[in-house]
């Protein structure tokens, strides 16, 4: 699920001694991958003829995702500020949400009909290996 790592977060957080409401709350973080929908239309129209429509947001957000200091902010086992992580992890689902719309029309875009259901599966099995 992109970012977000919802297996592991709990157990830091737990290890933090952070109460079970904020645990289980933890789960909201990966809010933007079921709410993508929400975006997706304006994600679908918009983009730089530079660099084509999909392709400019797909650039976008590895970029994003290269440079974003709050990724960095969860590596460490004893975070300093609790909100931050959380902040940079709902982002970072933001940015992968987003990705995510782009190459999912991208595929769309380049495949013909009778391809897109190979090329679905291929984009599963690539995500799920990585």
């Amino acid at each position: 699920m992109g970012f977000f790592k919802p297996r592991r977060f709990p157990v830091v957080l737990r290890e933090q001694h952070v109460d079970l409401a904020a645990v289980g709350a933890a789960n909201l973080l990966a809010a933007p991958w079921a709410l993508k929908f929400l975006w997706s239309p304006w994600i679908d129209a918009h983009g730089w003829a530079r660099f084509g429509r999909r392709r400019s947001f797909i650039r976008s957000a590895a970029t994003a995702h290269r440079g974003d200091p709050g990724l960095r902010c969860l590596s460490p086992i004893r975070p300093h500020s609790l909100a931050w992580i959380v902040i940079a992890a709902f982002a970072g689902n933001a940015v992968s949400a987003t990705q995510d719309i782009a190459t999912d029309g991208l595929a769309v875009d380049m495949l013909r009909e009778n391809e897109r259901g190979v090329g679905n599966g291929v984009q599963v099995g690539a995500h799920r290996s990585a």
